[in-house]
């Protein structure tokens, strides 16, 4: 039998993604490095931004989703287009996050050190199975080239 119609629901959606990204905010408001605060580096600000951007696409897409489904139509092309968006936005926001933290962020949550309880090395540990769970990346880009731009496979 075909799939439930709302089964892209168990991915990570961009409600989800956001307070991630509003971990990754709050984590360099209190951080500093060589003595400057996180958040006044030009290079980090610009990536903050950038993931803020990404998440804001994120929701567009998942509307579009929700859109389609509403029509009691089955999403297939715009649900791979929002999982692939969605499972790279995560991946994204996860190495974004290691790069801003360094080595703290590497910390599981039994080291006394660790940032956000472990949740940035959880994470960055995680998004190997999100590219997996839900169809694989390679499936959701053929059911893209199919379904969408109608290409053979």
């Amino acid at each position: 039998p075909p799939p439930p119609p709302y089964f892209f629901f168990k991915q990570k959606t961009a409600y989800d993604i956001m307070p991630c990204l509003v971990g990754s905010v709050m984590c360099i408001r209190d951080r500093s490095r060589d003595g400057v605060p996180l958040n006044e580096i030009p290079e980090i600000r610009k990536k903050i931004i950038y993931l803020y951007a990404d998440v804001q696409k994120a929701r567009v897409l998942q509307r579009k989703v929700l859109s389609v489904a509403i029509q009691d139509e089955v999403p297939q092309s715009e649900a791979a287009v929002f999982k692939l968006f969605s499972t790279k936005l995560h991946q994204k926001l996860a190495n974004e996050a290691m790069d801003i933290l360094g080595r703290e962020g590497l910390f599981r949550k039994e080291y006394e050190s660790s940032h956000a309880n472990g949740k940035w090395e959880w994470s960055y540990r995680s998004t190997l199975v999100d590219t997996i769970g839900a169809g694989t990346t390679e499936i959701q880009k053929n059911t893209i080239a199919k379904k969408s731009l109608k290409l053979p496979l």
